[in-house]
């Protein structure tokens, strides 16, 4: 496997982002349209737990890794 530049390892980790706020769009839709009677408390925890994921994405300290101190 090829070592990834910055750039790639930063596109790629928000391309992931942007696939869960997809996801999260369509159990938002779900939820505003045609969610099952009794549907809200497991589409609540997995949209929660969408949010949760995403933020660590964003707040990964590792993150710091991917840019080279000048």
């Amino acid at each position: 496997m090829t070592a990834q530049t910055p750039y790639q390892q930063l596109e790629r980790r928000f391309a992931r982002l942007g696939a869960l706020h997809e996801a999260m769009s369509v159990l938002n839709w779900d939820h505003s349209a045609i969610m099952p009677v009794g549907g809200a408390e497991a589409r609540q925890t997995q949209l929660s737990t969408l949010e949760v994921v995403c933020h660590e994405l964003l707040t990964d300290p590792r993150l710091d890794d991917t840019f080279p101190e000048a």
